[in-house]
Formats: structure tokens, C-alpha cells, sequence
């Protein structure tokens, strides 16, 4: 994948400017729940897509594409730590989901991959993020399953100024995982160590005090609070590693 995601996109389609450092990707969340939703796939096909020429309100792209013989499949695949069949099957689990994130159509130039990123309403295109392009192929290389899907969650639900209260059981039912497994949690608490120590959230502990009635005395516990960092915070970071 190294070639692919280290290419510089055409992207004057997407925003209609001239091509400039922080220009995103969009990214869906009305998916996040799915099982079959493999985040790290989509957002692969994501990286190396092209703007859509379906326009709606206010000028909105409605889709983004790529050509399935503009990409080497065994390349994406290495990149992705995967194999070519198990690549392919996570793109067919794609393209069978109910939410509609991914057709497969032929066309006279080939076969074509539509990311249907948003849920469309009217001309109107929500349920979606959109994340700075060089940090969407940093977490295409670096992530493991499920972080891609809890930082779009964390897009939707938090800012780059404000803290906000997220459990990890909250997080697991948002992204389809039981929130009563141990595992689970402990998958979370791995992902949002992950973020923080990338620079891409900060955390804040907060001690809360409340009255037990059951067992009729105080008890006293520690909230994680959570904000995004901003592009600029993440990309200090990552050029201080490098």
C-alpha cells in the first residue's frame, strides 16, 4: 500500500479548490453498529477514491469512486496486512450491507467501487465525518479493527474545544460490540490509549462524588472526558516521531 497511500489525490472534483494541506476525506457513521463494516477497508478505498460528480444542495458531492483497475488489490492487501481473498471478501461484506455505503457497478471503463459515504435526505447528505487526509492513511496503516469506527463516532460526538464524558460501554454498543464483554472494553480502553498517545485526543480525568443508596454512603469515581485534537496538534506530533 505504500505507493497508494502515500499518493497525493486529485481532489479538485471533492472541494472545487485548489489542492492545500488540509483538505478531508468524509467518512460515514450511520454504519458504525454494522459487524460486517470493516473500517480500515473502507477507509483504504476511501484514501484512493476520487470526488463524485453527483451534486446536491448547496453543491454537495454525493459520492466518492474508484476504479477497480486503477489500484493493484495485491498491493492494498499486503497494506492492509491481509490477503488478496480475505480483502475481497470484506469489500463484498461492504457492498452487501443494508446501509448502502458501497455499490459495485460495471461501466465502460471498467468496474467501479461508488462510496456512498453519507445518508442521503432529499439533496441533502448527513450521517458523516470528514477526517484531514494525511490522518485517515495514517490510521489506514497504523490502526487495528474498530479504531477507525470509535474515532468517527468521536468526530461526531466531540470537539476540538470541548470536553465530553464517553464511557467505554457506551462506545462498545455505538460501534456494534457488547458492552457487557470484558474483552470488549478492554478493546476500547486499548483504542483510546492508541488515540491519546497519537496525539489525536486528549483525556481528562474528572473525580465525581455521589450519594449510593443502596448502600447508603457516598461513592466516589473517575470520568473520562475526552476532546479531539486539532490537525495541527496531531501533526506535530507525528513529524516529532518520525
Amino acid at each position: 500500500m505504500k505507493n497508494l497511500l502515500n499518493e497525493e489525490m486529485n481532489v479538485e472534483q471533492w472541494n472545487e479548490k485548489e489542492i492545500c494541506e488540509d483538505w478531508d476525506f468524509p467518512m460515514p457513521t450511520h454504519c458504525l453498529k454494522e459487524k460486517k463494516y470493516n473500517d480500515r477497508v473502507y477507509a483504504t478505498l476511501m484514501t484512493i477514491s476520487n470526488g463524485g460528480e453527483n451534486k446536491g444542495f448547496n453543491n454537495q458531492m454525493q459520492n466518492r469512486y474508484v476504479y477497480e483497475n486503477s489500484f493493484d488489490i495485491n498491493e492494498l492487501a499486503e497494506g492492509l496486512e491481509m490477503s488478496k481473498r480475505t480483502l475481497q471478501t470484506n469489500i463484498k461484506k461492504l457492498e452487501s450491507l443494508d446501509c448502502n455505503i458501497l455499490e459495485i457497478k460495471n461501466t465502460p471503463n471498467g468496474i467501479v467501487y461508488i462510496l456512498n459515504y453519507g445518508e442521503k435526505v432529499g439533496q441533502t447528505i448527513r450521517k458523516y465525518v470528514t477526517i484531514n487526509h494525511k490522518i485517515l492513511k495514517f490510521l489506514c496503516n497504523t490502526s487495528k479493527k474498530n479504531l477507525i469506527k470509535v474515532y468517527c463516532l468521536l468526530k461526531y460526538m466531540t470537539s476540538e474545544t470541548e470536553f465530553k464524558q464517553l464511557t467505554n460501554a457506551w462506545i462498545c454498543e455505538q460501534i456494534g460490540l457488547n458492552s457487557k464483554s470484558k474483552n470488549n472494553l478492554d478493546v476500547i480502553t486499548d483504542i483510546m490509549v492508541n488515540l491519546e498517545n497519537n496525539k489525536l485526543i486528549e483525556t481528562k480525568r474528572q473525580t465525581v462524588t455521589s450519594w449510593d443508596d443502596v448502600k447508603k454512603q457516598k461513592i466516589t469515581k473517575t470520568q473520562k472526558q475526552y476532546r479531539l485534537c486539532s490537525f495541527e496538534e496531531w501533526n506535530e506530533n507525528y513529524n516529532r516521531k518520525a
